[in-house]
Order: structure tokens, then C-alpha cells, then sequence
């Protein structure tokens, strides 16, 4: 199994903090939508909608810590989930984090 490490820093201002706000509505251009729609049959709690000619992402389950900001209400002692999410770059997940703007990048551990 190929171990990865996480590599860069969280630049919200990049992505819109996309993976924090997924617990909600994010909205997204066409060409993102397009590109996100192949991977969201891997997440049955997320629906892609087109309504309006404005494209969505919702995600039916919500974090209790996300407030209406879109930022996390309780940082520093968030889940172990976040703190280490993204862990690999091989999820569809975080192939639609890369779509929206995530600044993380991976290198593989040798070992």
C-alpha cells in the first residue's frame, strides 16, 4: 500500500475553504461542475444540482461545528478527520477539492 505525505498548507482563499463548507451548498462554475459530477457517485450524501443555469454542490448531511460562515466553530479541537483531511491524494473527494482550488499537493514516502 503506498504511503503519502501531505504537502503545502491550507490556502482557503484559493479554494473558497471548499472541503469546510461541503458540510452545506457550495456553488460552482459549469466547467467545475462538469469536471466534479464523474466523482460524486462515490458519495451518496452529495447531490449535484443545476438550477437556473447555476450549478451546485450539496452535501444532504451537515457538520454541527460549521457555522453559517462557512468556517469551522470549533478549530482547534476539530475532528482528527480534518485536521488530517487531505490524506490521499487518491480519493475522488480530493480530486473535486484539486477542481475547486485546494493547494495541498502529496509526495509519496519511500520507504
Amino acid at each position: 500500500m503506498t504511503k503519502w505525505k501531505r504537502v503545502g498548507k491550507c490556502e482557503p482563499e484559493k479554494c473558497g475553504s471548499f472541503c469546510c463548507k461541503c458540510a452545506n451548498v457550495v456553488v460552482m462554475d459549469e466547467a467545475k461542475f462538469e469536471k466534479s459530477r464523474k466523482y460524486l457517485m462515490n458519495f451518496p450524501c452529495f447531490k449535484a444540482m443545476k438550477v437556473n443555469d447555476k450549478y451546485f454542490l450539496v452535501n444532504l448531511s451537515n457538520c454541527r461545528y460549521l457555522g453559517l460562515d462557512g468556517k469551522c466553530m470549533n478549530y482547534e479541537d476539530r475532528p482528527s478527520d480534518c485536521k488530517d483531511f487531505p490524506a490521499n491524494p487518491n480519493t475522488a473527494f480530493f480530486r473535486i477539492c484539486k477542481i475547486m482550488g485546494c493547494t495541498y499537493s502529496f509526495e509519496e514516502v519511500k520507504e
